[in-house]
């Protein structure tokens, strides 16, 4: 598939725009998961000088460093940055990860996940399919790592942040939740007003985002997180 990508002028204008997208990994002691996504993205189908993974370490005191500089310690095709962000709270995270980004669209990925080898290849085709949109996002799928208790029905599972609006690209309704995990891994188009977390919020959307997102012709995608 050829993807076309739309991109406005104006936006994150002091970065390189040969980078498309930036994976953005904000992460806080849990260097055991750290190498799970970190891989991920390093894996991602979308041609390597299109994207580029930041990693930013939110006042870790674990193993965490030491993962992320052996993965800098390899060089490889894709362009891993990191940045420490003293600060704790995942805003204050989130806030640095767009204020460094150099890609003109921001996506982040939670440090327990696990990204889809097209997930930032669909987010891109979902931006050029909607260009209007100011934010895209895809199915969420829980990874089992134990059995799933006998309890746990599967209208409680949007609860621990399983989503999914279909295999085809769509904009978001009324009735679509975008709260929470739901949002986040999504993907927003920078500028000065739009990437900023309160720290109040502890890294959640403001209340504002979700309708403003879909009175601006907001998109999910079907390439997201596993």
């Amino acid at each position: 598939m050829t993807i076309d990508y739309y991109f406005p002028k104006g936006l994150n204008e002091m970065g390189d725009h040969s980078i498309r997208i930036t994976a953005a990994l904000c992460t806080h002691n849990r260097a055991a998961l750290l190498d799970g996504a970190i891989a991920s993205l390093l894996a991602q189908s979308l041609p390597p000088p299109a994207y580029e993974i930041l990693v930013i370490d939110n006042s870790s005191n674990d193993a965490t460093p030491a993962v992320i500089q052996r993965y800098q310690d390899t060089p490889g095709p894709v362009t891993l940055r990191s940045a420490v962000e003293p600060m704790l709270g995942l805003s204050y995270a989130r806030n640095r990860a767009a204020q460094l980004a150099a890609g003109e669209i921001i996506a982040y990925l939670d440090d327990d996940a696990v990204a889809d080898t097209g997930w930032l290849a669909g987010l891109l085709a979902a931006y050029a399919a909607f260009p209007d949109a100011w934010a895209v996002g895809g199915p969420v799928q829980l990874l089992w790592r134990l059995a799933r208790p006998s309890w746990l029905g599967d209208d409680l599972l949007p609860m621990l942040s399983q989503l999914d609006l279909g295999a085809r690209n769509g904009g978001c309704s009324a009735h679509r939740s975008l709260s929470g995990a739901q949002i986040f891994p999504f993907t927003a188009r920078l500028s000065a007003t739009w990437a900023c977390f309160a720290p109040t919020w502890a890294g959640v959307a403001p209340p504002w985002w979700a309708e403003r997102i879909r009175n601006s012709s907001g998109a999910s995608s079907p390439a997201t997180i596993p």
